[in-house]
């Protein structure tokens, strides 16, 4: 039977369920967090950027208030963010592990881009052409795990568990 699954309830799921990559993930179990954390993340910026005026610092500056509280959202996010992720993709019968692949993508970008910085000093056009290089294959990856997170999972029970739509 068809479980319908609150705004609310989504959102404390991906606390509950923060270090969980066992079972399935709805749809609304990955996007309400992130819809919520956009939106906290927006509002943390612009109160740290006032923060970060008054004291007379620039918020772009490296050890700026709004770059520490980045830097402390980002860590406490980071194993809710992959697990839910990991589950998402469980849903739609495709291994979890395989969230680790933007990581590795990202990884493999930054140590060209930084190569191409050591190897290059003297040629500004190619840590350019490098880091577009390197923007335009994160951009297409980014593309298509969103596009993974939102297909609609497996009806019926898969090898990863229940439908947790209880379908």
């Amino acid at each position: 039977m068809y479980r319908e699954m609150s705004f609310k309830e989504a959102y404390l799921n991906f606390w509950r369920k923060a270090f969980v990559m066992k079972g399935r993930a709805r749809r609304k179990e990955y996007w309400i967090p992130v819809l919520v954390h956009i939106l906290l993340s927006f509002v943390l910026n612009i109160i740290m950027g006032l923060v970060d005026s008054n004291m007379g610092n620039n918020p772009q500056q490296l050890g700026s208030a709004t770059q520490i509280m980045q830097g402390i959202t980002g860590l406490i996010l980071l194993i809710p963010n992959f697990t839910v992720g990991a589950r998402r993709l469980q849903d739609i019968n495709i291994n979890g592990w395989v969230n680790l692949v933007p990581v590795g993508v990202s990884l493999v970008c930054l140590a060209a881009i930084l190569f191409s910085v050591v190897k290059s000093a003297m040629d500004p056009g190619a840590i350019i052409t490098t880091s577009l290089i390197a923007l335009a294959v994160l951009l297409v990856m980014a593309i298509v795990f969103k596009v993974l997170y939102l297909l609609d999972g497996t009806r019926g029970t898969n090898k990863y568990g229940e439908n947790p739509k209880g379908r």
